[in-house]
Parts: structure tokens; sequence; C-alpha cells
């Protein structure tokens, strides 16, 4: 086995690596872009007592439209980072179900990219290559991978250090490269599980900046998991408050700013005071049950 498959093996996704999915319905239809339907999802636990097993989500329902930016907040093992994998077709579910365009997910699909919460690049390859890597898999010609791949170092502004390795640059400059590669195979649903929460603040500010730039562009469904309250309100249209598990959504909250989204909006009223309503919310549904036995998966 070469590196890069045991990279992929060992859990670097380039997306793309399956085969393309059945063609869409024809357009007109008011029903949903994503839709998790009563997904529920147990796993096997020595912790589990005598069941041997642990729910993890339990009839956990949602669904968005085209465009949406959605982001999710909940106590840490509830569940989050495993309903990006359902959703993704990494995991499979329990029971219910996940659609994308009316067509149910069973595996990963090129049309979704997965944004980890480790930046998982290739240490061996440049930071060029490292973009590059999720096109492989798309059987494009070589001097389009190239380009495709510069073009998108370019637009996260990383196109000076594209002969790099990631050793050689900072964690916020990884996980743009990471980002990048995700964006470079064009999907219309991203998935982002916490990829900001190993840098500092300021440069957290300023990929939360950065990425809604990106989104602005040509507004991709967006699904964004995140511990940090403010962080979700200054992003998404919408956030989902997620409960302990056996996790389900409590709450859905419509974040009543628009786009472009400024940095001065989280000094405004509305926005401390939702950021107090979420916590209040997720503060009683965490003190309410034993605390997590386990880490989440």
């Amino acid at each position: 086995m070469d590196d890069d498959a045991r990279a992929a093996s060992d859990g670097v996704v380039a997306p793309g690596a399956v085969a393309d999915p059945s063609p869409a319905a024809p357009g007109g239809s008011s029903q949903p872009y994503l839709e998790v339907d009563s997904v529920s999802i147990e796993f096997r636990s020595a912790a589990a007592g005598p069941a041997g097993r642990i729910s993890v989500l339990e009839e956990l329902s949602f669904s968005l439209d085209r465009g949406e930016f959605c982001c999710i907040v909940g106590p840490s093992g509830c569940g989050k980072s495993t309903s990006l994998r359902i959703i993704d077709g990494l995991e499979p579910a329990s029971g219910g179900q996940v659609r994308v365009d009316s067509q149910v997910v069973t595996a990963p699909r090129p049309d979704i990219a997965f944004v980890f919460q480790q930046f998982n690049l290739l240490p061996w390859r440049t930071l060029l290559d490292n973009v590059a890597f999720g096109l492989d898999n798309l059987r494009l010609p070589r001097a389009e991978r190239e380009e495709r791949a510069r073009r998108w170092l370019d637009t996260v502004g990383l196109t000076d250090f594209a002969g790099y390795y990631p050793s050689q640059v900072s964690g916020g400059m990884q996980q743009r490269v990471g980002l990048a590669r995700a964006l470079a195979v064009e999907p219309r649903l991203l998935l982002m599980d916490e990829p900001f929460g190993a840098v500092d603040a300021q440069t957290r500010m300023l990929l939360q900046n950065e990425l809604l730039r990106l989104w602005e562009a040509d507004q991709k469904t967006v699904i964004f998991v995140t511990h940090d309250i403010e962080e979700a309100l200054f992003l998404a249209n919408r956030v989902l408050i997620m409960g302990p598990r056996p996790s389900r959504v409590l709450r859905e909250i419509e974040v009543p700013f628009g786009y472009p989204r400024e940095d001065h909006i989280r000094g405004d009223a509305r926005f401390a005071a939702l950021k107090d309503e979420i916590w209040t919310e997720l503060k009683a549904a965490m003190t309410a049950v034993p605390p997590a036995a386990e880490a989440e998966r």
C-alpha cells in the first residue's frame, strides 16, 4: 500500500472517491435539499452495562433548504460529529435515513465534502498537492487538477506557499488548506466538524470571516458543528441545539442578522441576548442528566 492509499484508509477522506450519485429529480419541487429523517444510531459499549449498547442519536430530524448555513451546538458526547458522518455516508444509521436532493445517502458521494476537526493534511505532500489530493479520483487531466488546486490555494490566500509542506506553516494556514481541498471538488453540501477548534482566538475570527466570504460567493449548503455559541451565531442563518444523548434537536433558532456579516454584530444587544438564550437552554439540558460516560464518536 502506498502512502496516499494508507492515508485514505487512516481517515484522510478524498472527496469524489466514489461514483457520482444518480441524477436528481427535475426541479420545481418544494422539497428541502437535505432531510435528516428520524435518524437513530447505537454503538456497542462495555460501559453500557448488560445491554452492551449505547444510544447516541434518537429520532434526530431536521431539514435544510439549498444554500443555508446551519450551525449545530450541543454538549460534548451528544453525537454532533456522528450526525455529520451519517449525513456524509461514512457511518450507517441504525434507523431513519438521510436524503440529499431526494436521494437516500448510503455511502460517500462527490457532491458532499467533509472538513474534519484535525487538519488531516498529508505531511509528505506540499500544500498544493494536498489540495489536489481531493481531485485525484475525479479523473481530471493532470493540468486541470493542478490549475484548480492553485486557484483554490489563491482563493484562501496561500499562493506563495504552494510549495511548502504542512510542517512549515501555521495551524491557521493548514486549516485553510483543508478548506481549499474540500472546496476544490466543488461540492454542493459542505460538512464542517469544529474546523477552527485547534487555532488561536484571533486566527479563529479571521477564518470565520474568510469562510463567510467564500460561502457568500456561491452559497453552498453548509452544516458547521461547533462548541462555540458565538461562532455559531456569527456564521449561521440557523442554529440547531442538540441535547444530551440519546440526542435529538431540542430547538431551532433563526439568526436575525443578514449577510454580509460584520464583526460589529458581536456587540449587538440582540446577539448577546441570543447567546445567553442558547447557553441557558444548553445548560439546562446538560445539568438535567449525568455527565457523558464516554467520548463523542
